[in-house]
C-alpha cells in the first residue's frame, strides 16, 4: 500500500492487508521448508543407499576376516570369543562416532528465515 494511502486508511483496511501479508509470508515459508525437507530427504535416501550397501558388503568381509583370523590363531572357542570381542568394541567405536555426526540442528536455514520474519512482523505491527 502506498504511504500516503496508509494514513488515510482505515484501521481495519490495513489490518486485512497486514494479514493478507502474514498469510502470504506464511504460504511461502512453508513453500521453501517444504522445498527444503525434499531435498534434505532425497540427500538421506542416497546416502542411506550407499551405507546400505557398504554395511552389507563390510558385514560379509569381516565375517570372512574374522573366520579366518580364528583359523589362523588356532580355531578354538575361546580364540573365536576374543576375535569377537574385538568387532564389538570396534563397533561401539564406530556407532559412537556415527552418533556424534548426526546433524544437531536440522533445518537452521528455515529457522533463521522464520525468525527474520517474525522479527520483521513484529516491527510493522509496532
Amino acid at each position: 500500500m502506498d504511504p500516503v494511502k496508509i494514513e488515510d486508511a482505515p484501521l481495519s483496511e490495513l489490518l486485512r492487508d497486514a494479514l493478507g501479508d502474514a498469510r502470504e509470508l506464511v504460504k511461502l515459508e512453508v513453500e521453501l521448508a517444504t522445498d527444503e525437507v525434499k531435498k534434505h530427504a532425497a540427500e538421506a535416501l542416497r546416502a542411506a543407499v550407499a551405507f546400505g550397501v557398504a554395511v552389507a558388503a563390510a558385514v560379509v568381509a569381516l565375517a570372512l576376516f574374522a573366520v579366518a583370523l580364528v583359523l589362523a590363531l588356532g580355531g578354538t572357542a575361546a580364540i573365536a570369543a576374543a576375535v569377537g570381542g574385538g568387532f564389538v568394541v570396534v563397533a561401539g567405536a564406530a556407532a559412537a562416532f556415527g552418533y556424534s555426526a548426526l546433524p544437531k540442528r536440522p533445518m537452521e536455514a528455515t529457522r533463521s528465515r522464520v525468525r527474520s520474519d517474525m522479527e520483521m512482523i513484529k516491527e510493522n505491527l509496532a
